[in-house]
C-alpha cells in the first residue's frame, strides 16, 4: 500500500509557542531574579515566562510557576495581569492534556481581555480554546471559537492572526470531511498571504488547496496548485514544506498515469530528505519509488527501494511504515511466485502489529497470508485469515459510520450555535438602543453641570497660565542645552570631514600623480625614440605603460566608488543569492592577475551557503580582498577563500601566504586619516581606498570586517554577511 504524503497544515496548539531548543540556565536565573522585584507586574510577567520556559522540560514546574503568577495577579487586582495569568495556566493544563480545565482558564482570560479591549490577546485566548476543543474532538466548539477569533481579528485588522485562523478553520473542516468549506477557507487564507506578500504562507496554502482538490477528485486542479506551490518554493528558495510539495506532485502524477514525472518528483523528495538528514522522509520516498517501480514491473528497483525504506524505518522505529513496506515486499515476491520469501516478509510485517494498530495494514497482511495458504492448498488456514480480514473490515466500517455520524452532528451543532449567536446579537442591539436613550438624558444633565463648572475652570486656568509660563522657560533652557550639544557634535563631524578632504586631496595629489608621470614619461620616450629601440625594449616600455594604466584605472575606480559611498548615492538592494556564484564571477575577472604570478586560488565554500546582501557591493568587497591577496603574494603562492555559517551570519575568510603586516599597522588599514600603503611583491602600488570601500560596503550589508595574522605566513581578511536565516527570522 502506498503512503500518500499530502500537506497537513501544522497548527500551533498555543498562541505563544516556546522554542524547540532548551532555554539557557542563565535566562532562567535572570527570570528568577525578576520574581523578587518589588513591581508586581514584573513579578507576574517573569513567572509567566518561567512557566513557558519549563513547557518542554518539566510539567510540574510549569504548574508551580503558573499558579504563583496567578496568585500574585489576584493580589494585585490588575485585570490585565489576571487575563495573562489565567491564559498562561490554561496553556499549562493543555500541555498536561487536561483540556477541560484549560478551557475554563481560557474563558476567564477571554472575559478579562474583552472587558479591557485587548483584541490581540482575546484572539489568542480564543485560538487556545479552539486547540483544546479540537483535542477533545469537539469540533463544533472548535469552529465557534475560531469564527469568533476571526471576527475580532478582522475588525481590528490583525492580518497575521486572520491568516492563522483561516488556516485553522480550513484544517478543522478538512478533519470533519467538509471539504467544500475547507477549500473556501483555504482560498481565503491564500488571499491574505497574497495581500501581505507572505510567499511561504502562500505556498503552504496552495499545497493545502491542492490536497483538498485531490480529495474531491479534481486531479487536474490539484496538480495546478501543487505546481504553483512548487514554483514559489523554488523561486523564493523556501525549503519549509518543500518535501510535502514534492511528494504531492509525485502522487498526483502517479494517479494521472504520468509515471516518469511521478518518479522524478519522488526522487527529488528523497534527495531533499537525504540533504536534510530526514530519515522518515527518506523512508517514505523510497517506499513510494518502490511502489511506482512495482507498478511498471521494474521489480529489482522496487525490491531495492523497499529494503532501503525498511532499513531507515527501523532506525527511526516507524512501525506503521515497517508494517506497510514489508507487506509491499511480500506482494512482489508473491506475484513473482516466490512463496517462501512472500511468507517471510508478511510474517515480518505482522511482527510489528502489536506496536502499530493500523488495521488497514494488518488486514492487508492477512490478505497476503490467505492467498499464500490457498495457493498451497491449505484451505483451512486460508479461510481462518479470511475471517480475520472480515472482522477487521467490520471494525473499520463501524468506525467509519461513527465518524460520519459525528461529522453530521458537528455540522448540526455549528449551524445551531450560529443561529443562537445571531439571536443574541439582535438582543444586544435592542439593549444598545435603550442604553443610547439613557445616555441622551444623561447628556442634558452633563451640559448643565458643565455650565456651572465653567466659571470655576476659568479661575483655575488663570492660575495654571502662570505655571505654564514657568514651565516654558524651563523647556527653553533644556532646548538650549540640546542645541549646544548638537553644535559640539557638528564641530566633531566637521573635523572628520576636514580629515577626509585632506586625505582625498593627498591621494589625488600623490597617488594619481605618480601613475600619470610614469604614463606620460614612458609614452613620450616611446613616441620620440621608437625607431631607436629594439622590439624587446618597446615591449618593456609598453608593459610599463600598460601596468601604469591598470593601476591608474583601479585607483580611479576605487575613488569613484568611495566618493559615491560618501555621497550616499550607492543604492543598497539586498537579495538572496548563493555566495559561490558571486565569488566565481569575481575570480574570473582576477584570473589573469593570479595567472601572471602563477598563484593557485582555492575556493572552499559550500554551494548551499545563501546570503542576504547586495550582490554588487559584495562583488566589490570580494574583488578588492582577492586582488589585495594577489598583490602581496609571491609567485607560486596559494590563496584560500573559505566560508562558514554561524547562527544568522556567514563568515568569509580570504587567506594568503604573503608578506603579512605588523600588529601596529593593522588598525591603519581601515582608516582614512592615516596614509598607510605598501608595495606588493611585484612592486604593485595602491592607495588604501580598496580596503576603505570594503569596510563601507560590508557595513552597508550589516556585517563586519577585520584582519588577523596567518599563523604560518601572510594574513587573513575576515568579513561577515547575513545568511538566508536572517530573512526567516524577520518573517
Amino acid at each position: 500500500m502506498k503512503i500518500k504524503h499530502s500537506l497537513l497544515i501544522i497548527l500551533l496548539c498555543l498562541a505563544h509557542a516556546v522554542s524547540s531548543g532548551q532555554v539557557s540556565q542563565q535566562a532562567i536565573d535572570s527570570l528568577r531574579a525578576l520574581t523578587q522585584s518589588p513591581d508586581k507586574i514584573q513579578q507576574v510577567q517573569a513567572l509567566i515566562e518561567l512557566s513557558r520556559a519549563y513547557w518542554q522540560i518539566n510539567v510540574d514546574s510549569t504548574f508551580i510557576y503558573a499558579n504563583q503568577a496567578l496568585a500574585i495577579a489576584e493580589q494585585s487586582k490588575d485585570n490585565i495581569l489576571l487575563g495573562n495569568a489565567y491564559n498562561n495556566r490554561g496553556n499549562a493544563y493543555q500541555i498536561k492534556k487536561e483540556y477541560e480545565k484549560s478551557i475554563e482558564d481560557y474563558n476567564i482570560a477571554l472575559s478579562y481581555r474583552k472587558e479591557f479591549d485587548i483584541p490581540l490577546m482575546a484572539v489568542h485566548s480564543l485560538i487556545n480554546s479552539a486547540s483544546s476543543y479540537f483535542n477533545l474532538n469537539e469540533y463544533s466548539e472548535t469552529l465557534n471559537s475560531l469564527k469568533e477569533a476571526f471576527e475580532i481579528a478582522n475588525t481590528h485588522k490583525l492580518v497575521s492572526e486572520q491568516s492563522f485562523v483561516l488556516n485553522y478553520l480550513a484544517n478543522t473542516y478538512s478533519t470533519i470531511n467538509d471539504n467544500n468549506l475547507a477549500l473556501e477557507y483555504a482560498i481565503k487564507a491564500a488571499s491574505t498571504h497574497i495581500q501581505t506578500e507572505n510567499k511561504a504562507g502562500l505556498a503552504s496554502s496552495y499545497n493545502f488547496i491542492g490536497t483538498i482538490h485531490r480529495k474531491l477528485g479534481n486531479k487536474k486542479l490539484a496538480l495546478e496548485y501543487f505546481l504553483k506551490a512548487y514554483e514559489i518554493q523554488q523561486s523564493e528558495k523556501i525549503n519549509q514544506g518543500l518535501s510535502n510539495t514534492l511528494n504531492n506532485l509525485g502522487i498526483i502524477y502517479n494517479e494521472l498515469s504520468e509515471n516518469e514525472k511521478a518518479l522524478e518528483y519522488y526522487k527529488k523528495a528523497r534527495n531533499l530528505a537525504i540533504e536534510d538528514n530526514d530519515k522518515s522522509g527518506q523512508s517514505a520516498a523510497y517506499n513510494n519509488i518502490g511502489m511506482l517501480s512495482s507498478e511498471i514491473k521494474n521489480y529489482d528497483e522496487a525490491i531495492s527501494s523497499y529494503k532501503k525504506s525498511i532499513a531507515l524505518s527501523e532506525e527511526v522505529e516507524d512501525y506503521a511504515s515497517l508494517l506497510n513496506t514489508n507487506n509491499n515486499l511480500a506482494w512482489i515476491y508473491y506475484h513473482q511466485g516466490d512463496v517462501n520469501m512472500a511468507m517471510h516478509f508478511v510474517q515480518k510485517a505482522l511482527s510489528y502489529a502489536d506496536k502499530c494498530k493500523e488495521l488497514v495494514f494488518i488486514s492487508e497482511s492477512y490478505e497476503i497470508l490467505s492467498k499464500i495458504y490457498y495457493q498451497q492448498q491449505n484451505y483451512k488456514r486460508g479461510f481462518e485469515h479470511l475471517e480475520k480480514i472480515i472482522a477487521i473490515n467490520d471494525s473499520l466500517y463501524k468506525a467509519s459510520s461513527i465518524e460520519q455520524l459525528m461529522e453530521t452532528q458537528v455540522r448540526f451543532e455549528t449551524e445551531r450555535k450560529e443561529k443562537e449567536i445571531e439571536l443574541l446579537k439582535k438582543n444586544d442591539q435592542i439593549k444598545s438602543l435603550d442604553l443610547q436613550r439613557q445616555k441622551n438624558l444623561n447628556a442634558y444633565w452633563i451640559i448643565i453641570m458643565i455650565m456651572l463648572v465653567a466659571f470655576s475652570i476659568t479661575i483655575i486656568l488663570f492660575l495654571r497660565a502662570k505655571l505654564k509660563v514657568n514651565k516654558l522657560l524651563t523647556e527653553k533652557n533644556v532646548q538650549l542645552k540640546k542645541i549646544n550639544k548638537k553644535l559640539v557634535e557638528s564641530e566633531v563631524n566637521l573635523k572628520g570631514i576636514n580629515t577626509t578632504k585632506d586625505r582625498l586631496f593627498s591621494i589625488i595629489a600623490h597617488d594619481l600623480k605618480n601613475p600619470f608621470n610614469a604614463l606620460l614619461g614612458f609614452s613620450e620616450l616611446l613616441f620620440k625614440n621608437i625607431s631607436q629601440y629594439t622590439e624587446n625594449e618597446i615591449k618593456d616600455l609598453v608593459k610599463i605603460i600598460y601596468d601604469s594604466s591598470q593601476n591608474l584605472y583601479k585607483l580611479l575606480e576605487n575613488l569613484l566608488q568611495w566618493s559615491r559611498s560618501q555621497l550616499g548615492s550607492i543604492m543598497y538592494k539586498p537579495e538572496l543569492f548563493p555566495l559561490t556564484v558571486q565569488i566565481n564571477e569575481e575570480l574570473e575577472l582576477l584570473k589573469p592577475a593570479a595567472d601572471k604570478k602563477q598563484i593557485n586560488i582555492l575556493l572552499q565554500v559550500e554551494e548551499h551557503l545563501i546570503v542576504w546582501a547586495d550582490r554588487n557591493l559584495v562583488g566589490v568587497v570580494v574583488r578588492n580582498l582577492i586582488s589585495n591577496a594577489i598583490k602581496f603574494s609571491d609567485n607560486n603562492d596559494e590563496i584560500t577563500i573559505s566560508a562558514t555559517e554561524d547562527e544568522n551570519m556567514v563568515k568569509i575568510a580570504v587567506k594568503d601566504n604573503g608578506v603579512g603586516i605588523n600588529d601596529a599597522d593593522k588598525d591603519k588599514l581601515f582608516r582614512l586619516d592615516t596614509n598607510f600603503t605598501s608595495q606588493g611583491t611585484a612592486g604593485e602600488k595602491g592607495s588604501g581606498l580598496g580596503l576603505l570601500l570594503c569596510k563601507e560596503f560590508v557595513k552597508k550589508n550589516g556585517g563586519e570586517i577585520w584582519i588577523e595574522n596567518n599563523p604560518n605566513k601572510g594574513m587573513i581578511f575576515f568579513f561577515t554577511l547575513p545568511s538566508y536565516r536572517t530573512t526567516q527570522s524577520n518573517t
